[in-house]
């Protein structure tokens, strides 16, 4: 008795740690460390809107080779639409939407001077040719701003490295969870090519 009942306060604690925790269905447990050229997806289109309310979309799936590849970079993802002349603020309000379990919403750091919204996730959290997508949208700024869709492989934060550990603080920090991932080395691609107008829909590349 005394065992169950602390496997269950250990299960109790990892869910509370990364938030809503993923379901057992949810977690690729194939997917393991294979050094690989393309750790992204190269299957999806990004979808935007320009109106009264601005979205960016990212729609993709995943080879299990592309997924073992993205592990290499330490565990996780993350998924930032950086703007260019948004004339919004970097820490302006944001709503994300996806079918990615436990996503991480990004929170932009007291430094920032871009607006980038997205979403950090584990790489567990994905299964080999499924279809994901993520969105996120706004209100305000100017009609002609233009983004770029990055992918970028990412860890979390060591505690060998103190400005990441001070950072993240366990979750208690200004930027919850989301200061706990951060890119790992190079490890950044721009699925849209670079800048692309608001309004238009990109394969990914």
């Amino acid at each position: 008795m005394r065992l169950r009942l602390l496997l269950a306060s250990v299960v109790t604690t990892v869910a509370a740690l990364v938030g809503t925790a993923a379901t057992a269905g949810a977690v690729n447990t194939a997917t393991t460390c294979v050094q690989g050229p393309v750790y992204w997806p190269t299957t999806g289109q990004v979808v935007s809107s320009n109106g009264s309310q601005r979205s960016a979309t990212l729609n993709f799936q995943m080879t299990q080779a592309q997924l073992n590849a993205l592990a290499c970079s330490g565990g996780y993802a993350r998924v930032a639409f950086v703007t260019q002349n948004s004339g919004v603020p970097a820490s302006q309000a944001f709503t994300l939407s996806t079918n990615i379990s436990s996503p991480i919403k990004d929170v932009a750091a007291p430094t920032a001077s871009t607006f980038a919204p997205g979403a950090a996730f584990a790489v567990s959290s994905l299964n080999a040719n499924q279809p994901y997508n993520l969105t996120v949208s706004w209100t305000g700024g100017n009609s002609n701003a233009t983004f770029t869709s990055d992918w970028i492989g990412a860890h979390w934060a060591s505690q060998l490295n103190a400005f990441e550990r001070n950072r993240c603080n366990n979750g208690q920090s200004q930027g919850g969870w989301s200061w706990c991932v951060y890119q790992t080395g190079a490890s950044r691609h721009s699925l849209t090519g670079g800048n692309v107008a608001l309004g238009g829909t990109y394969p990914v590349q």
